[in-house]
């Protein structure tokens, strides 16, 4: 009886999980998702088992489409909130029929409910789609989309929040704004990409910090003076980008006035040029990965900590004829501080433990768990 009456109240609700009501709509959801929490795991699996086959009828004997919608409904939002009630054969099933929404354009309502559950249950339906970097491509083209505003919005959102699951392949999958034959590789594409990627490093940095390279490679690459207008239109995104890597990552540096961007890659630190779009010059000193760099307020120094080899180092810019034949940095001094292998070296970790302040032409070592400790390079 009360199996009965949860399959009732459930599939009441999915009719209004994407009700144009802003109210309505919230209210379904946070109670369809406190219906799911309280039900035993057997519960949940008998109900996606009765939809599942609810849905194979439905597509057999071509009922009344609104029948068929609702069934694929209730099944993306059991497979997204409790992806473990659906069998293998279900997930792939309810996986390709939530594409086959997505692409489809003659009811904006249904795609986007599709666009949200894709998103929402992206870790269980990607392990089923043959082409991810598609998918994705197709979700950045409808956040672009004019009307309806809510299919751009909706599309946004489970950009960001397939980013956060799975930060490298959300990242790997814009390469497609690079190739030169891509209709996708307008200027514009690139500044509302990086637009993107900044909301997603604001919300989730954390996740953002092991592809800190890429970020900064999506920057250079967006600033490049060669490709017609694309500087021009991509500067003002760039920058808001380089602004909150810099606030967030201990590991990136910019010096405005010069335009040198520097990144720490494992135990080398990559400057580059972003007037040139070009990378300027590499900086090796360290044994073990680098964990804060900072450009002094001049520019003409910079310094670079690593806490597992214990180093703070110095570098100079060189002033001389001779720094046109190779790095235009050098190793000034070195101090030693000792290994700091006790930490747990988690992103958030790594993100708070230690940053590099400039005070004018020095600087200043500040650790999270020694604060009273203030050590000066200079």
């Amino acid at each position: 009886m009360l199996k009965d009456m949860f399959n009732h109240v459930f599939s009441f609700l999915a009719r209004y999980w994407q009700d144009p009501m802003d109210y309505i709509s919230s209210s379904s959801r946070i109670v369809i998702c406190s219906v799911l929490n309280s039900q035993k795991p057997e519960v949940k699996r008998e109900l996606a088992t009765k939809w599942s086959a609810h849905l194979n009828f439905a597509k057999k004997v071509e009922l009344n489409i609104k029948s068929y919608n609702l069934a694929v409904l209730v099944l993306g939002i059991l497979g997204s909130e409790s992806p473990d009630c659906l069998s293998p054969e279900d997930s792939v099933t309810v996986a390709n029929e939530i594409l086959e929404l997505l692409f489809n354009e003659q009811s904006s309502k249904i795609r986007i409910a599709a666009v949200e559950l894709l998103g929402k249950g992206f870790v269980t339906w990607s392990k089923h789609i043959n082409d991810v970097n598609d998918v994705i491509k197709k979700l950045f083209k409808l956040s672009l989309v004019k009307e309806p505003l809510l299919l751009a919005k909706t599309a946004h959102q489970a950009l960001i929040v397939i980013g956060a699951r799975d930060p490298a392949k959300f990242l790997n999958a814009f390469d497609f704004l690079y190739k030169p034959t891509s209709e996708e590789s307008r200027p514009e594409f690139h500044s509302h990409a990086l637009k993107t990627i900044c909301s997603l490093l604001k919300k989730y940095p954390s996740d953002l910090f092991p592809c800190v390279s890429t970020l900064v490679d999506c920057v250079v690459r967006s600033l490049d003076p060669n490709i017609s207008n694309m500087r021009d239109v991509c500067v003002r995104s760039a920058t808001l980008l380089v602004q909150e890597m810099v606030r967030v990552f201990p590991t990136v540096s910019f010096h405005q006035p010069s335009q040198k961007l520097a990144v720490a890659k494992d135990n080398i630190i990559v400057i580059y040029d972003l007037l040139s779009a070009t990378r300027w010059c590499t900086l090796e000193g360290h044994e073990t990965s680098v964990n804060a760099i900072s450009f002094s307020d001049g520019g003409t120094k910079l310094a670079s900590f690593s806490l597992l080899d214990g180093r703070l180092i110095l570098w100079k810019q060189i002033t001389t004829f001779w720094r046109f034949l190779g790095n235009q940095f050098t190793k000034s001094k070195t101090i030693e501080l000792g290994k700091s292998e006790k930490h747990s070296m988690t992103p958030k970790f790594l993100i708070e433990a230690v940053k590099l302040v400039p005070i004018r032409e020095s600087f200043s070592l500040v650790r999270s768990w020694a604060l009273d400790e203030q050590i000066t390079i200079d």
